[in-house]
């Protein structure tokens, strides 16, 4: 059994790594770009510059491909949760503990 799990670790690993970083870059692009619902849910974006939308999203766009290509993985995700993580306690969790239950103070 721990021979097969030695020989499965590099694969899981790398399915790990790709669908992480595609939840980041998918969630930055989504306030980027409008896609995927966009900012909000109704398909907007963030305006360039703003603070921390903007800025937050950029990190999770590039941290996103970044984690996916294997680039500075570790660092890009650390990064990338971080922004993350602010979002969470400073928007988020003063109104619940759930975000998709105040899906109308969504800001990245």
């Amino acid at each position: 059994m721990s021979d097969r799990l030695t020989t499965a670790k590099p694969y899981v690993l790398s399915l790990f790594r790709i669908v992480v970083g595609l939840l980041f870059a998918c969630h930055g692009a989504a306030a980027l770009f409008g896609i995927l619902g966009g900012a909000g849910g109704g398909g907007d974006t963030v305006a360039a510059g703003t603070w921390p939308g903007w800025y937050a999203a950029v990190i999770q766009f590039v941290g996103g491909i970044l984690v996916l290509l294997g680039l500075g993985s570790r660092t890009a995700a650390l990064i990338s949760s971080g922004s993350m993580a602010y979002a969470y306690f400073s928007t988020h969790a003063p109104e619940g503990l759930w975000p998709l239950l105040n899906l109308s103070l969504i800001h990245i």
